[in-house]
Formats: C-alpha cells, sequence, structure tokens
C-alpha cells in the first residue's frame, strides 16, 4: 500500500554475506521465473532492476529476466524450459537446440546448489557416498558439453565456451579438487599413504582451474575477453575477496611409509601393496614398485625376476579390533578372517606346479598358498579358470586365518614370496562375519 508502489531488485551476481557471488552465471533456470511470477502477480508490475555485476558470464539469466519483464506470462510453470530451448535456438541452431537447452538447464541447477566461493571439502559427505555422486553428475555433465562442442560448426564453439561448456568446466574441476583435498583430510586422519594421492590430485585439478580460465582470456575468440575471468573464486575466508589471489586448499601428506599403519573400514581393511611398512630384500632380488600397475595405485614384486628371492618379505601394520559378544568379551581372545591377496595373473612359467608365497600373521609361522596352479589350458581349467582369470588380469586368493587378540588392536600382515615374478597388486583382509564380497580395485 506504499502510495509510491514497490519495485523489484534481483540479483544473478551478488556482492556480501555468506559470500560473494560474482565469478559464474549460479541461477537456476527456475528461480527468477518464480520469483518474478511471485512479484508480477503481487503487483510490482513497474520497475524490475536486474544487478548482473560482470555483464560476460550473465548473457542466459540477463535475457531471461528480460523476456519476463516484457510479457510475464509468456511462460509458465508447463513451459519455463522453452525459453530455454528457444535461446539456444537462437544462440546454436535449431538443430542443436534440445541438447544444449537440456545441458544448460542442468547447468544452472548444479551450480545454483552451491556456488564457486561457497564450495568447500565440506560442502557434501564423504561418508554417505554424496560427495562422489555430485562429482559423477558434473563428469557426465562435462563429458555431454564437450560431445556436443565438438558436433557444432567451429562458428559456434566460442559462444558454447562461453555460455555452456567455460561454467561446467570450471565448476566440475572445482567439485573434483575439493572432493580431492575431503579425501585427502580423511585418508590422512587414518595414516593411510593413500593421503598422498589425493593430495597430488588436488594440487593437480587447482593448476587446471587457472589453466581454463586462461584458455577463456587469452585464447578464446583470440582473446577478445581477456579479464573476464580474473575473479578471484578459490581461497575465500570472509564474505568478500579480499585476498591476494587463489589459493591451493590445505593438504596433507604422509610422510614416511616406515610405521604405516592401515586402519579397518566398517570392518574391511584395503592395503595397497606399495602402502608396507618394512621390507626385507633378497641378496640380489630387491623389492621393486611398479607404478600405474594393476587395478588401483601400483604394485610391488622382487627384481630381477632371474635371481633367487630366498629371505626376501613385505610386512603391512594395519588396525583391527578382534569382535566381541554381548557381554564384551572376546570370543576365545581369536576371530576368523579372511585375507585376499591380490596378484598379477602370472603363469606357473617355471613349469612347477604353481608359485608360491606365505602368508603370516602377527608373525606366526606362514601358510603357503598357490596362486596359479590351475592357470593353465587343461581341459578342466581352461574355460572356468584360465580364460575368466585372463579378463580380469588378476588372481584374488582367500585365506582364512585366525586374528589374535591385540591390546591397541594393531596386527602385522607378512608376505614371503618362494618364488620369484610374483606381484603384488592389494590386500583386503575382511573381518565381518558371514561370506561377504569384497571389492578388489
Amino acid at each position: 500500500k506504499h502510495k509510491g508502489g514497490w519495485g523489484l531488485y534481483y540479483h544473478v551476481d551478488y556482492v556480501g554475506a555468506p559470500r560473494n557471488s560474482k565469478m559464474l552465471n549460479v541461477t537456476p533456470v527456475q528461480n527468477p521465473w518464480e520469483q518474478l511470477t511471485l512479484a508480477y502477480e503481487n503487483g510490482i508490475d513497474r520497475l524490475w532492476i536486474l544487478n548482473v555485476g560482470d555483464l560476460k558470464p550473465m548473457e542466459y539469466p540477463i535475457s531471461q529476466f528480460m523476456d519476463m519483464a516484457w510479457n510475464p506470462h509468456k511462460y509458465d510453470v508447463n513451459n519455463i524450459t522453452r525459453h530455454t530451448r528457444d535461446w539456444c535456438a537462437q544462440q546454436f541452431g535449431e538443430s542443436q537446440a534440445d541438447e544444449a537447452a537440456r545441458i544448460l538447464n542442468l547447468t544452472c541447477k548444479y551450480n545454483g546448489r552451491c556456488t564457486p566461493e561457497m564450495l568447500d571439502k565440506n560442502t557434501y559427505s564423504l561418508e554417505n557416498g554424496e560427495w562422489q555422486e555430485v562429482v559423477n553428475q558434473y563428469l557426465q555433465l562435462e563429458a555431454d558439453a564437450l560431445r556436443q562442442y565438438n558436433c557444432l560448426p567451429a562458428s559456434y564453439h566460442d559462444a558454447y565456451r562461453q555460455i555452456i561448456l567455460f561454467p561446467i568446466e570450471l565448476m566440475s574441476n572445482l567439485h573434483q579438487m575439493y572432493f580431492a583435498q575431503a579425501q585427502n583430510h580423511a585418508l590422512y586422519k587414518q595414516g593411510n599413504p593413500k593421503a598422498n594421492v589425493w593430495a597430488d590430485e588436488c594440487e593437480r585439478l587447482f593448476k587446471r582451474d587457472s589453466l581454463i580460465c586462461d584458455y577463456y582470456n587469452h585464447k578464446m575468440a583470440g582473446g577478445k575477453w581477456n579479464g573476464m575471468m580474473t575473479q578471484k573464486h578459490i581461497g575465500y575466508k570472509s564474505w568478500n575477496d579480499d585476498f591476494e589471489k587463489d589459493t591451493c586448499p590445505e593438504l596433507f601428506r604422509v610422510t614416511s611409509k616406515d610405521g604405516v599403519i592401515i586402519s579397518e573400514n566398517n570392518g574391511v581393511v584395503e592395503i595397497e601393496a606399495p602402502y608396507y611398512s618394512s621390507k626385507t630384500d633378497a641378496a640380489e632380488a630387491k623389492w621393486t614398485e611398479i607404478p600405474f600397475m594393476g587395478k588401483s595405485v601400483s604394485a610391488m614384486t622382487l627384481m630381477p625376476y632371474t635371481k633367487s628371492v630366498k629371505g626376501a618379505s613385505i610386512t603391512y601394520k594395519f588396525k583391527m579390533q578382534v569382535s566381541k559378544t554381548s557381554d564384551g568379551k572376546a570370543f576365545n581372545g581369536k576371530q576368523k578372517v579372511r585375507i585376499h591377496v591380490i596378484t598379477k595373473s602370472t603363469l606357473d612359467y617355471l613349469n612347477k606346479g604353481g608359485l608360491t608365497y606365505g602368508v603370516s600373521l602377527d608373525g606366526a609361522s606362514p601358510v603357503e598358498v598357490n596362486f596359479n596352479k590351475d592357470l593353465n589350458e587343461k581341459p578342466e581349467n581352461i574355460y572356468n579358470i584360465y580364460y575368466p582369470t585372463i579378463a580380469t588380469r588378476i588372481v584374488d586368493k582367500v585365506i582364512e586365518l585366525e586374528l589374535p587378540a591385540s591390546s591397541d588392536g594393531i596386527h602385522t600382515l607378512t608376505l614371503t614370496p618362494n618364488d620369484p615374478a610374483i606381484v603384488f597388486e592389494k590386500i583386503v583382509i575382511d573381518g565381518r562375519k558371514g561370506k561377504k564380497s569384497v571389492k578388489v580395485i
């Protein structure tokens, strides 16, 4: 009832608490439509003002705002995404409009969940898989956008990159970076050396962020829009961007393999082969890490393969408490655990009836494991063992042993190769009751 009437002031760029939002368009397509409809239906029909900050990243929300201001009733709940489709047809051609509109709508939706400035390692949960799910959504969207970009005539490339591809690449990369930081912190707390892998990944993604922006500023459209993407967005501590430059997220590293103790997670301990606590070489054969070997990090073997492995061993430390009864007592001080030793699918090249290694818990006598005696083309083995093993490239041997009680829950597992050319990739110790499957990657 104000005698002068009312106007509307809407933000797609924002400076203020809790954080500035200035880097990208992070406004879902549906949000302006819903709020402008609310305002118009309540009599605010004379003056609408849009805060756009930098004009360049806000091409679409500016267009949507102005089109609604011109004709507020043209778009309703049943056809709001039609605006996105018509706009994409204007920008990229009729034949590309449907896919471009689908991708742009999802871009605005995903980016609207959390701005680049607000995003950090705690935005989503590692424990319930939320972080991985969001990262996967962005990776899929990025793949879809790259696929369409490569199908477009070159004359559309700059416009498509500005409107669709760049915002997706930047936000996908930021989500991957903070996901890597979250993984690094969680694994560091466990003393798990895999924290270092995620630290390297986070640093790589931090650098990629600058390269994505550099391409926008200096290479896209021949450098026409240089300076448009120099906005700081990594390193916020308060609401404003009063810090010198983008800074890599805080990371931690497990500095030495000596004394590394891998903790259980829901009754399962996963140990990558290179994350040993100690190792003993043979007289002439030395423990050697083969980088990127296998399904996960890397592998360990004794080289050269022509030398004796006698006296060699490799030991891993892990933490796992013995299960207890309802009255708090241990089951006779021991429990059964299933130990998966994952090796490369090496054949019995010595033709000795199989290559073997020993497995020992807490210094007990080793149990001998023959991992490839059936890995051959004999009629009884060729189709049900030989060919399936070749396809997976690994041998997963399961040994059931008793886990002794320990005051601090810390145990040692020692592998002793009896033959050369045995390549260890991973060890999984399953302390859960019942026969349950475990992942081996």
